[in-house]
């Protein structure tokens, strides 16, 4: 082979990678009966356990509504979404899964697949430290101002960090329907997170992503309570 024709095809291998997200986020956010919530602790266990040897896995973390303890959100990192969908489809049929975890959800309000903006690296998150909670966003764009709310994503996800000195933040956008973004700030307690409406008042990237916004299917303050380790070095 050629070095002219080897350089081509290592170009091209390099160009696709970079067109390809770095990592498919997976988010189901759920709502467990009252009645079932002891039950919940045991589910996640066994989920995370069958997760963790599917292809493509990379990491899942399972966080709790602060204000409602029975609202409930899945987060897992996968490295394609052929691996996400496939593990959808395979953990219909995990009894593991199925039998032990679905069947305690009564509402799936939103359930898609997103890739970050910015296209950071798998596990770009931070562990989340005792006390630290997770502010978390699913919104729509108003009709015909999805590429506003896109462009405007990431420098509202940095006004996040200095503003309002979050610990990490992040924008992404659902593969299924692009006009749903994902938007995941970490802060270090609830009277911060709380805090951070007010300290991004007067930054115009706030004011260009949140004008864009039409509909909000998911907005609520989270704590972890279940993590699968990660395949991956993740910050500290």
């Amino acid at each position: 082979m050629s070095f002219r024709v080897a350089a081509a095809i290592a170009l091209a291998a390099a160009a696709a990678q970079a067109e390809a997200p770095r990592r498919i986020i997976e988010v189901a956010s759920f709502h467990v009966p009252a009645a079932k919530l002891g039950q919940v602790p045991a589910a996640q266990q066994r989920l995370y356990q069958s997760l963790s040897k599917y292809p493509g896995f990379i990491e899942g973390r399972s966080f709790q509504s602060v204000g409602d303890p029975t609202s409930f959100l899945d987060y897992a990192v996968w490295d394609t979404l052929e691996h996400s969908e496939g593990a959808e489809q395979q953990a219909f049929k995990d009894p593991e899964i199925a039998a032990s975890y679905f069947t305690l959800m009564d509402r799936v309000p939103f359930y898609g697949h997103s890739a970050a903006l910015d296209d950071s690296a798998a596990c770009s998150q931070p562990a989340l430290a005792d006390g630290e909670v997770l502010a978390l966003n699913i919104v729509a764009a108003k009709r015909e101002q999805s590429a506003q709310m896109a462009e405007a994503g990431p420098a509202f996800m940095a006004a996040q960090r200095t503003a309002a000195h979050a610990k990490y933040s992040e924008v992404s956008r659902f593969v299924e329907y692009p006009e749903f973004f994902l938007t995941f700030a970490q802060y270090p307690s609830v009277e911060a997170a709380k805090s951070a409406p007010r300290m991004l008042a007067g930054e115009k990237s706030a004011a260009r992503f949140f004008g864009s916004v039409g509909m909000v299917p998911v907005s609520d303050l989270f704590k972890q309570v279940r993590a699968a380790a990660p395949r991956c070095s993740r910050p500290q």
